[in-house]
């Protein structure tokens, strides 16, 4: 999002930008030539860039990338031989980076270079046993804690600093997607789920999978960074 509203979008092969006036989207660059491999999540950080990682439709390791785009500058590979690249944050001052790469079943920390968009000494921040699910999207408080969605684990999880569970928020569908912090205070918490695969049966029985949901949290996080404008 800019301040004009417009969009720019990581759709599957590569990104784009969306004029809200027209409505119209144009493609500004491709990255990916295969057929089996798309864009999943993305966020952007404190200078404008728009970071977005790809995964494979059948996901295996090492057959995606995380990269980084910007307008003017296009888009460079910022991690190489992802698996399932998802949820990216970072602390108050931009200095370190969070990562979920869903196959590894961590995140992971990076140094980060605001000035240049680079990052180095990648190092986990935690490893989730199984029975929490899988990790997928994710989001920063005020404090330094992460806040992730668990796909298949039907809970929030809070992430002290030091690579702890803090806390955790249970929701009453299994395939938990992102969150977002939002509202006047920023302590609004969005969880977003899905429906995607889910039998009848178990949607007989989880009747609000695909719904957005919305939690108080004591603790504010911080507003979405937008991008720079496309002529910027």
């Amino acid at each position: 999002l800019t301040k004009n509203f417009d969009l720019w979008l990581a759709l599957r092969d590569g990104f784009a930008h969306y004029e809200h006036e027209s409505r119209s989207v144009t493609s500004f660059n491709k990255v990916i030539n295969s057929p089996d491999i798309r864009f999943n999540d993305g966020a952007v950080d404190a200078r404008g860039r728009f970071l977005a990682g790809t995964m494979g439709y059948n996901p295996e390791p090492h057959t995606g990338a995380l990269y980084t785009f910007t307008p003017n500058s296009g888009y460079k590979v910022l991690v190489p031989q992802v698996g399932v690249s998802n949820g990216i944050c970072w602390n108050s001052d931009s200095t370190s980076m969070f990562f979920v790469d869903s196959l590894t079943q961590s995140i992971q920390v990076y140094d980060y270079n605001l000035d240049s968009g680079d990052v180095s000494n990648p190092r986990t921040l935690i490893h989730f046993q199984a029975k929490d699910g899988i990790p997928d999207g994710l989001t920063i408080d005020r404090e330094g804690s992460l806040w992730v969605a668990m796909w298949g684990g039907s809970q929030i999880l809070k992430i002290n600093s030091a690579g702890f569970i803090e806390d955790s928020i249970q929701l009453p569908v299994t395939k938990v997607t992102s969150v977002t912090f939002g509202g006047v205070d920023l302590k609004d918490l969005y969880i977003t789920t899905a429906r995607y695969e889910l039998s009848a049966s178990e949607l007989s029985t989880q009747p609000l999978a695909g719904s957005l949901f919305r939690v108080r949290t004591e603790v504010p996080g911080f507003s979405e960074n937008r991008m720079k404008d496309r002529k910027s």
